[in-house]
């Protein structure tokens, strides 16, 4: 699995928890948090913390509240716009 698989999984989806797209890739979720940096770190994703419609109390665990959404190119949710990473 590449980065690239990664950042075609998200731009699909737009958004996703980490648990989400851990499972897609049958990864621990630890894992997939240190690859999703890479993305973090370049401005490609953002990490939304607590985003969830049902207001959060705080009782679920961080694996499903931590969405993480798709940003792309220059705030450009295409992922096409530029390929090179």
């Amino acid at each position: 699995m590449l980065l690239t698989d990664i950042r075609d999984y998200l731009s699909s989806r737009k958004r996703a928890s980490i648990a989400d797209i851990a499972g897609h890739f049958e990864m621990e979720v630890t894992a997939m948090e240190g690859l999703l940096a890479s993305w973090l770190a370049k401005g490609r994703v953002r990490r939304l913390k607590d985003h969830l419609p049902c207001g959060t109390c705080g009782k679920c665990e961080s694996s499903v509240t931590d969405i993480y959404e798709w940003v792309g190119v220059n705030g450009c949710p295409d992922s096409t716009a530029v390929r090179s990473n």
